[in-house]
């Protein structure tokens, strides 16, 4: 660890709101370079001046989350920080936050979008964050990298973002196949969140999410979204869209699933066709416990009244048929 001490910055601390992501952050600029929109540092996106009336009501309960972890950057730490402690410190502080905002009721972009705020604030506390060779990390950079100096902050905050949510949800820390990840982490985005007083998240909510949003949180953790295009996502108009799993059906049909998520699906279309007894001799080949573990994940993330839950619910208590 290496930190060195210094002096509160004379700057004034100006708080901003990004208009696609909900991402809150702080910025300190002089007189001279204010102005009321800046470049969100988490999506690219567009980023504005937020004015007291934009932020939650302070009796709500997402404005009390908000008040405890947002809005109180004191600036006391200073000085110089390797990445790796705020790493540690990001690890420890992100499931206390996430299990917080799941019990406010707050799920989805404004439960990603909350996190992010806080993260920042880590970040900027200090003059200085660096890797173990002393190289400076940015606030942005190329999520895509494997050198921390290039990833930069955001990247890592997602990498754990991610990962977070995915254990919680898998309630387990294993390893998912990117398509399986890419999937559980859009259902996630997409969830409302169920208190009134949550912000009205127009970008990300339904079933398409901007692919600047998408990128954020699909890259740091490796997921190569080309290769996923057609097969699990489509993109049109700088949207990305979830493909429905009875869009999967002629790829899938057609040949041997290869990854868990493809067994899944298969299954779900197996049943959805009326097909009973190649899916009983299917899950009799194919229902491993990474079957179970995946489906009964997804069960928990598909909308209640949607037809992927009512296959998946059917295909969890399915028989399989004895194995020859």
């Amino acid at each position: 660890m290496m930190r060195q001490q210094i002096g509160p910055p004379q700057l004034p601390i100006y708080p901003f709101r990004c208009d696609a992501c909900g991402a809150k952050f702080k910025v300190t600029r002089s007189v001279e370079a204010e102005t009321d929109a800046l470049s969100c540092p988490a999506c690219g996106g567009n980023a504005r001046l937020l004015v007291e009336q934009a932020a939650p009501p302070p009796s709500s309960a997402l404005g009390r989350y908000y008040a405890a972890h947002v809005h109180n950057n004191d600036w006391s730490s200073g000085g110089v920080v390797e990445l790796a402690e705020i790493q540690s410190e990001l690890h420890q502080r992100i499931p206390q936050w996430m299990e917080q905002l799941q019990m406010l009721g707050v799920r989805g972009v404004d439960q990603f979008s909350a996190l992010i705020g806080p993260s920042i604030d880590i970040y900027s506390k200090y003059a200085d964050v660096i890797d173990q060779e002393g190289r400076s990390i940015r606030l942005g950079g190329d999520a895509t990298s494997t050198e921390p100096h290039e990833r930069g902050y955001l990247a890592c905050v997602w990498e754990i973002l991610d990962r977070v949510a995915l254990e919680r949800a898998l309630r387990s820390p294993e390893t998912l196949a990117p398509d399986a990840r890419l999937t559980m982490l859009f259902l996630l985005w997409t969830q409302p969140s169920t208190v009134e007083d949550a912000p009205v998240a127009e970008p990300g909510a339904g079933d398409s999410i901007p692919l600047d949003v998408v990128r954020c949180f699909a890259e740091p953790i490796g997921i190569d979204l080309p290769a996923m295009e057609g097969t699990i996502v489509t993109t049109e108009g700088g949207m990305v869209r979830l493909l429905p799993v009875a869009a999967r059906a002629a790829q899938l049909l057609a040949r041997l699933p290869e990854t868990t998520l493809d067994r899944v699906h298969t299954a779900m279309l197996l049943h959805a066709q009326g097909r009973a007894a190649e899916l009983a001799d299917f899950l009799g080949a194919q229902r491993s416990p990474e079957f179970t573990r995946l489906a009964t994940a997804l069960l928990a993330l598909y909308p209640g009244d949607g037809e992927e839950h009512r296959l998946l619910d059917a295909v969890l208590g399915a028989p399989a048929a004895e194995a020859r």
